[in-house]
């Protein structure tokens, strides 16, 4: 694994009006890793992706992507320098069809690149392909994290940003999302994971993070976090079933 990081995060603040919802991130992503950054709802793992990003602006910190700054850069600039953000509740276009989702995804290509893409995406997953020119609102929900996963690839990243994919899906999606990732690090691809399901996010991931009203408190292995008492306690008590 390289010695730098791919992705930095430094000390980074977020305030919705008065209220502050992040009070001094730090986390860092390296090369090829899976990482998962776990909480409660509210914790402000949302938050921290949507920061990054550039969906949200931060108060103060700093964010360094690929060895340049990039902090309150706006999403499209963001995204040119090879980071995609699947955002939560997969926001697809269900009026499109699925491949022109996909045609959507690669705004930042030009027209030949992107179609070229979205034909290798399609196929990424057998049923995207069977369903192209279906509209994507008439998916199950399975299927439309499945597009908006290769919705996020369109724009060949060197990393994504993965929100909530287990979010709504039955048991058995959630395994489907999982190997995805799985799958995913396999082919070398860069993950930072935010999930609320925590027993699958430390079943895919490399390292992780703890954060709780917007503090990161715990870090480390998955299999150090996973056996934390207080991570169990808090997080594994009634999620562990759920990817068993």
């Amino acid at each position: 694994m390289s010695s730098t990081p791919l992705l930095s995060v430094r000390d980074l603040r977020v305030q919705y009006g008065q209220v502050e919802a992040l009070h001094g991130v730090t986390l860092e992503v390296f090369p090829g890793e899976v990482v998962a950054l776990i909480g409660s709802n509210g914790a402000g793992k949302s938050t921290t992706l949507r920061a990054i990003s550039g969906m949200i602006r931060s108060e103060s910190g700093s964010v360094a992507f690929d060895g340049q700054d990039i902090t309150n850069l706006r999403s499209d600039q963001i995204v040119r320098r090879g980071l995609a953000h699947i955002p939560e509740g997969r926001q697809i276009f269900g009026d499109q069809s699925v491949f022109d989702n996909l045609l959507l995804g690669g705004v930042s290509r030009n027209r030949g690149q992107s179609r070229d893409q979205a034909e290798h995406e399609i196929r990424r997953f057998p049923v995207l392909f069977e369903r192209r020119r279906q509209k994507a609102g008439t998916l199950s929900g399975g299927e439309q994290q499945m597009l908006a996963i290769s919705r996020g690839l369109m724009s060949g990243p060197k990393m994504l940003l993965m929100d909530e994919p287990s979010m709504g899906l039955a048991p058995l999606l959630v395994r489907q999302v999982a190997q995805t990732i799985l799958d995913l690090h396999d082919q070398g691809v860069t993950i930072l994971l935010v999930e609320q399901m925590a027993s699958m996010a430390l079943a895919v991931a490399d390292r992780a993070y703890v954060i709780q009203n917007g503090v990161v408190r715990l870090q480390g292995s998955s299999k150090s976090v996973a056996e934390n008492p207080e991570v169990v306690r808090l997080y594994l008590g009634g999620a562990a079933s759920a990817t068993a």
